[in-house]
């Protein structure tokens, strides 16, 4: 069966457990399409970090079937980006140098890497920040770069695990707004596809696509979205899918998060 034809990321009866013999997974069976950004909410503890380190093929799934773009994932699968709450990014280089990284590692002629990252810079809003370290720009900076470091590798999966929860609000939603544009403006766009686990409603229904709930054991309800992006915070639709969201995630997860 052809990769479009049965989604970007499929897992059918998947399992796993801890070495200290806890499961956070049991039976989880999904279809998500490519292109699409799949959120991803659920209460602490049912395993939602679980699957997105699965799908990143940091853990091995002891039961059950797990395939992005038709292939089981291999750990630093080329065409996979992962974002952390932590970043990421190293401390002792620069902008530069953490955007440039990823590309050098890969061998790339040094006439691209200059090309490639001055253009993420730009992109980005870092111009002239170039030689900053991490320890000198705002948190939010801090979290741009580490998308941009992401994106400068065209991927096709981006992974990003509660990347604005230490934000304050305004900074948060701005780089909602930021990540939601460099996804859709980019040549790549349609072909990206990602999945940010996030404890936030209203950023779950700004960002998504399509919204998964995990509940406690494991099991996962979905529900069409499809943001159009800035200025959908002050639609009245946006206020509904808000409220009906969050009665489907108290129904179905028993309301913790």
């Amino acid at each position: 069966m052809a990769a479009d034809s049965i989604g970007m990321i499929n897992f059918e009866d998947l399992s796993f457990s801890y070495d200290n013999g806890v499961s956070v997974l049991s039976g989880l069976t999904g279809n998500w399409e490519r292109g699409m950004i799949h959120g991803l909410i659920g209460p602490s503890g049912c395993g939602k970090s679980t699957l997105l380190y699965l799908l990143a093929g940091l853990l091995t799934p002891q039961a059950g079937t797990l395939s992005v773009d038709g292939e089981t994932p291999p750990p630093g699968r080329r065409k996979t980006a992962v974002i952390l709450q932590n970043h990421g990014l190293f401390p002792w280089k620069s902008a530069w140098e953490n955007l440039a990284l990823g590309l050098k590692i890969r061998k790339e002629k040094p006439a691209h890497i200059q090309k490639k990252v001055s253009s993420m810079l730009d992109e980005l809003g870092l111009k002239g920040l170039d030689d900053a370290f991490p320890g000198e720009l705002s948190g939010g900076e801090r979290q741009r770069l580490a998308i941009g470091r992401a994106l400068v590798l065209e991927p096709d999966l981006l992974l990003l695990d509660e990347p604005f929860s230490a934000l304050d609000a305004m900074t948060r939603e701005k780089l909602q707004d930021s990540l939601w544009e460099m996804k859709h403006r980019r040549s790549t766009g349609e072909s990206l596809t990602l999945v940010h686990v996030t404890h936030s409603i209203e950023e779950a229904v700004f960002l998504s696509d399509r919204v998964h709930i995990m509940n406690q054991k494991g099991e996962i309800r979905s529900f069409e979205n499809h943001s159009p992006g800035p200025g959908f915070r002050i639609a009245g639709e946006y206020f509904q899918k808000c409220v009906a969201l969050r009665q489907a995630f108290d129904a179905y997860s028993g309301g913790g998060r």
